[in-house]
């Protein structure tokens, strides 16, 4: 499975806008169809609520590495898109990681991929 990011601003607006919403402790998770069902797309929002820009960055890494480690039956064929929530910074590693897999366990429930 290929793995790619989200950089364009109207499809960040597509897929908050019109994805499935699913709201955890440390992020909310978007996500809709991809158009290309091999591929799988992620995007990070981590806006300055969130803390400043080294904080934001390591937000963003961690997210990052944690898209490498979640199964492929979660995610093939979406579009994903992480809106970290301000408590993301104090949250571990594990537990941001928790948060995330759950999410997406609630999100493919929901569509039946």
């Amino acid at each position: 499975m290929h793995r790619s990011r989200i950089t364009r601003g109207e499809d960040f607006q597509k897929i908050i806008r019109k994805g499935i919403r699913v709201g955890g402790e440390y992020v909310v998770t978007h996500a809709v169809f991809s158009s290309n069902e091999d591929k799988t797309r992620f995007g990070f929002v981590v806006s300055k609520r969130v803390g400043n820009a080294v904080q934001r960055n390591l937000i963003k890494r961690r997210l990052t590495g944690i898209t490498y480690e979640v199964p492929e039956d979660l995610v093939t064929g979406l579009d994903i898109v992480f809106r970290a929530k301000p408590e993301s910074l104090t949250a571990s590693y594990a537990e941001l990681k928790q948060d995330v897999i759950r999410q997406l366990s609630k999100i493919k429930s929901r569509v039946k991929l």
